[in-house]
């Protein structure tokens, strides 16, 4: 049962992802539990903007499960900005640094490098 949640979770939260996304954006699976969305041409302030409205929209969203219970959860997002002279590496990792920025502030919120 616990794997099948996790996976009606993942399932649920990917399709949350992809309402938000443009075509030429890129959403990717990056470990267990976490995603990476490349949004091109968007400075920080509108990736910003686009990750807050994927945050309130997932902590409103809640799984049915069985006997009428239903799953709320929640996201911490870390977003960054990738310069000229950055490569992609070097931007996850500031992304990844303000996503652990989000979870050690208490959780469910937007971050950004």
């Amino acid at each position: 049962m616990e794997i099948a949640l996790d996976i009606r979770i993942g399932v649920t939260l990917a399709k949350k992802l992809q309402e938000h996304i443009r075509k030429s954006d890129l959403i990717c699976r990056w470990g267990g539990e976490e995603f990476t969305i490349l949004f091109p041409d968007t400075n920080l302030e509108g990736a910003m903007k686009i990750s807050e409205k994927i945050r309130l929209n997932i902590e409103e969203t809640n799984i049915e499960l069985k006997n009428n219970l239903k799953l709320s959860y929640t996201v911490s997002i870390g977003v960054s900005e990738i310069k000229k002279d950055d490569d992609i590496d070097s931007a996850i990792l500031k992304a990844d640094n303000a996503l652990y920025r989000a979870k050690n502030s208490g959780r469910n919120m937007v971050c950004s490098s």
